[in-house]
């Protein structure tokens, strides 16, 4: 009876790490593609640099153009 309970809590705990691992690289996908919207169009409108002004960045949006309705559009928002 131990053994068996040893063993389903450790496909548990494989699974467990499986999800999260799943999780990890549906996560990073999902920022590459923002990562490239957000790139391309950049590109498009001129610009040689983009600033992430994300609360907690460390960047502060003072004017300017914002990309993100464009970056949008360019993931299919």
């Amino acid at each position: 009876e131990n053994h068996r309970v040893a063993e389903m809590n450790a496909k548990s705990e494989g699974i467990k790490k499986s999800m999260k691992l799943n999780l990890k690289t549906s996560l990073n996908l999902e920022a590459e593609k923002a990562k490239n919207a957000i790139l391309t169009v950049g590109k498009a409108k001129g610009f040689d640099y983009v600033l992430d002004s994300s609360e907690g960045q460390g960047v502060l949006f003072a004017g300017g153009t914002d990309l993100m309705q464009d970056v949008k559009v360019e993931l299919g928002f």
